[in-house]
């Protein structure tokens, strides 16, 4: 998957969503989905022990943790509110920044949003495969 094409092959949408139970948290589109929100929190917290980020910052994400529960279990809600949530907090950074170092939040933007929509485009076909069936 490159960073700025958010495409999914037919044959790994096949996989994930027949082997949607079986896969490991790190092969799963929604997986790592979740493990991505849960380590960026993590990184959070240990900049802002360092002091290169407020403590708001850390407050601010505390929203994520149930996020990443939900995002994990295949919540498609969830995982349009990570969306949003995500392109606010990263443009947010951008308009912070004033513009010195634009490139660092884009590339975390495009980065965790691939999995996000990848996430959501396995949860959409699982749900038409439950509805077939």
């Amino acid at each position: 998957m490159s960073i700025f094409s958010w495409k999914i092959s037919d044959d790994e949408l096949k996989t994930q969503v027949e082997q949607y139970d079986k896969l490991k948290i790190t092969e799963s589109y929604r997986g790592i989905a979740a493990l991505l929100i849960l380590g960026s929190m993590v990184l959070t917290v240990i900049l802002a022990k360092l002091g290169v980020v407020d403590y708001e910052a850390v407050y601010g994400s505390i929203i994520y943790v149930p996020l990443a529960f939900f995002v994990w279990k295949g919540h498609r809600w969830a995982l349009i509110a990570m969306m949003i949530l995500w392109t606010i907090e990263k443009g947010y950074q951008l308009v912070e920044s004033g513009g010195t170092s634009p490139i660092v939040p884009i590339i975390w933007w495009a980065i965790f949003m691939g999995y996000f929509v990848n996430a959501f485009k396995v949860e959409i076909a699982r749900r038409k495969v439950i509805t077939i069936n």
